[in-house]
C-alpha cells in the first residue's frame, strides 16, 4: 500500500481513540456490513450513498470498509476526503461539511479480491431530521488515477443505491452523478444533538433572571 502524508501524532491519537469508543455504541445509521462480493474503485471517482436521520443529529465519526486490488495496486493513498451532501432529487446535492481525513485502518478479514480492512474517522457535523448523502474519495483531488482501493459493496436494501462522479471537482452538480447499481458498506456515528439558544433567547433569559433579582431584593427590603 502507498503511504500518505502523516498528520501530526494527535491526529493519528484522535483516530484510535475514535476507533476504540466506536466499539461501544450502536450507529445512528447503518447501511449494512460488508459482503465480500467486491467493491466500487474511489481514487478516480468520487463515491457517495445515501442515509437518513430521524432527529437532530450530532455525527461524530464514520465506518466505511474498503480493499486494494490487485496486490500490486498502489492502493489506499493513506487519507480520505469525505464530504456531506444534501439530497437533491435522489442525488447529492449541497456540499454541507467536508474534510481530508487519516483514517484508523483496521485488518478485518480476507476476501476473494484480498484483505478486507475497517476504516473509521472522526467528524463534526449537526444535521436536522432527514435524507443525505455520504461521500468518500481515495486521498485528496489530485488524485484521479485508477488506483485499485475500492469501497466494499453491502447486501441490496431499501434504500437508493450508490452514486458516483469524476473528480477534480469537489461538488458536481445533482445531473453529474451517475447510479452505480450498489449498496456501499458504511455506518455512521453521532447522538442527539444540543440546541444552542438563540442569541435573543439568551437575552430574554437574562432579562427575567434579573427580574426575579429584583423581586426578591424588594422583598427583602419590606
Amino acid at each position: 500500500m502507498r503511504s500518505g502524508r502523516r498528520f501530526p501524532k494527535l491526529a493519528g491519537l484522535l483516530g484510535v481513540l475514535t476507533a476504540g469508543a466506536l466499539q461501544a455504541q450502536a450507529p445512528v445509521y447503518d447501511n449494512g456490513a460488508p459482503n465480500g462480493f467486491g467493491g466500487g474503485e474511489m481514487t478516480h471517482v468520487i463515491r457517495a450513498q445515501d442515509f437518513t436521520l430521524g432527529s437532530l443529529t450530532s455525527l461524530t465519526a464514520i465506518r466505511f470498509w474498503g480493499f486494494s486490488y490487485p496486490s500490486t495496486s498502489p492502493g489506499y493513498a493513506g487519507q480520505v476526503f469525505w464530504q456531506i451532501f444534501s439530497d437533491v432529487t435522489d442525488s447529492p446535492g449541497t456540499v454541507l461539511y467536508s474534510g481530508l481525513v487519516t483514517p484508523t485502518q483496521t485488518f478485518r478479514a480476507a476476501i476473494l479480491f484480498g484483505s478486507s480492512y475497517q476504516f473509521d474517522f472522526p467528524i463534526a457535523a449537526t444535521l436536522a431530521p432527514g435524507s443525505y448523502w455520504l461521500g468518500l474519495h481515495n486521498g485528496d483531488f489530485t488524485a484521479t488515477s485508477f488506483d485499485g482501493f475500492f469501497w466494499e459493496f453491502t447486501d441490496p436494501n431499501s434504500t437508493k443505491t450508490g452514486k458516483f462522479a469524476i473528480p477534480p471537482s469537489p461538488a458536481p452538480p445533482p445531473g453529474q452523478w451517475g447510479p452505480s447499481g450498489d449498496e456501499l458498506a458504511f455506518q455512521v456515528y453521532g447522538g442527539p444533538a444540543n440546541v444552542v439558544p438563540e442569541p435573543a433567547a439568551l437575552v430574554l433569559v437574562a432579562t427575567g433572571l434579573s427580574g426575579l433579582a429584583l423581586v426578591g431584593l424588594v422583598r427583602r427590603r419590606n
